[in-house]
């Protein structure tokens, strides 16, 4: 029962997360036209692989991290360590976004490419992590999905009043901005036992840089997609399959929904046949999200953005392809690879489906056109499920049956 409801809470907000930008998007995109929507979705592609750079693994490594630890102070210190770790990293990656969005932007979307990275970097600095392993659906409402969801209807009712576009990322940014700061100051209060060091802010950073650099490399073939479709390809020829992009990130708020709700269950008790149960659980998901996706996602963008910015069957369901090797990939790195230490075979996977997708992006589009880019993203994911998944099958044909997986 106690498993269901938090299931249901953060199933809840990442419905609400999911819902409220899908308000603003359809009118960002008809006041921007097809050219400021794909200029505008590029920038936000780079910002959220910055957020991955930011988040430096704690989403991945945070809450195994936290279990081994025994008093709330040393809970408390691991989580403001995090922060001060992750603001480190954000000092330099963040000029190096804005140096990006300026090279591939044309200047007169410049300004509003540039507050949309940023708005999509901030997650990197989210605690939402640490919600997570304690399974406080609630507080992750109260400091991050509930102010960017009242930012995003605010912004909504004032593009349309205004048509100023820049509404949206500034608010955005400000609510995302205080809901953090609230969190560092309310939910973790610095006191002597909680206290920590510039040694063991950059230990963790070392202890994090393979997981760090598995994410990474796993982001910049899916986030770069975007942009690498804006830089190939006209506007008007990308425009559908940059719609049905959005719809494929939304949508893997399900995944990460049953992959913040069975880490803790199965990390407490970890058992193989929790394991399993785990592994299953994302089967079905990956399958009946990947026909959703597949089936729906043309209609779905027509009605949403508008003639100009539907998707092709092909797009979708190459799109619905990669889901399914997502949601299977997922609890095999969270819960068994990265738990048991093996934080380099996720590595080692995501550098296949990153050269996978890089060999393969050119080619499949002069071949198939737009629709080649969706085509690369499918490979690419697929590219990284058969390497967790042969490193898996290697780990449980060493381990006994009745063995546990121990965190490590």
């Amino acid at each position: 029962m106690r498993l269901l409801r938090i299931f249901g809470g953060f199933t809840l907000l990442q419905i609400v997360g999911f819902a409220a930008p899908f308000v603003a998007l359809p009118i960002i995109a008809r006041i921007a036209g097809p050219v400021g929507w794909v200029h505008i979705a590029s920038a936000q592609a780079l910002g959220s692989l910055a957020a991955v750079v930011i988040i430096f693994g704690w989403w991945t490594a945070g809450p195994g991290e936290l279990y081994q630890l025994t008093t709330e102070s040393q809970r408390i210190a691991l989580y403001r360590r995090s922060v001060l770790g992750r603001l480190v990293v954000s000092a330099g990656a963040c000029p190096l976004l804005l140096v990006g969005v300026y090279a591939s932007t044309p200047p007169t979307w410049i300004f509003i490419s540039a507050a949309v990275a940023v708005a999509a970097a901030l997650p990197g600095l989210s605690p939402a992590w640490l919600f997570v392993a304690r399974a406080e659906p609630a507080k992750l409402a109260v400091y991050e999905v509930g102010p960017r969801a009242i930012a995003t209807i605010v912004s909504i009712f004032w593009m349309q009043a205004s048509g100023a576009l820049i509404v949206y990322p500034s608010l955005i940014i400000l609510a995302t901005l205080l809901g953090y700061a609230a969190a560092w100051f309310i939910e973790t209060p610095q006191t002597h036992e909680s206290s920590t060091s510039l040694a063991a802010v950059l230990g963790d950073l070392r202890s994090h840089a393979p997981i760090a650099m598995s994410n990474v490399m796993g982001s910049i073939y899916s986030q770069s997609m975007v942009p690498i479709a804006a830089v190939l390809a006209p506007a008007s020829a990308v425009s559908g399959f940059v719609s049905a992009d959005k719809l494929y990130r939304a949508s893997r708020f399900t995944i990460d929904a049953t992959a913040n709700t069975l880490q803790s269950w199965t990390l407490r008790s970890d058992t193989r046949r929790n394991h399993l149960r785990a592994v299953i659980a994302h089967a079905a998901l990956g399958i009946l999200g990947g026909l959703c996706i597949s089936l729906l996602t043309p209609f779905a963008t027509e009605r949403l953005f508008g003639a100009a910015f539907a998707a092709s069957y092909m797009t979708s369901t190459s799109l619905g392809v990669a889901f399914l090797c997502t949601s299977l990939s997922t609890p095999l790195v969270r819960n068994i690879l990265i738990p048991r230490g093996r934080k380099y075979v996720a590595l080692t996977a995501a550098i296949s489906a990153l050269v996978v997708g890089l060999t393969s992006v050119y080619p499949l589009y002069v071949w198939l056109g737009a629709e080649g880019f969706a085509v690369t993203m499918a490979l690419s994911e697929a590219a990284g499920l058969c390497v967790n998944a042969w490193a898996v099958r290697e780990l449980l044909l060493r381990d006994s049956p009745s063995s546990t997986i121990h965190v490590s």
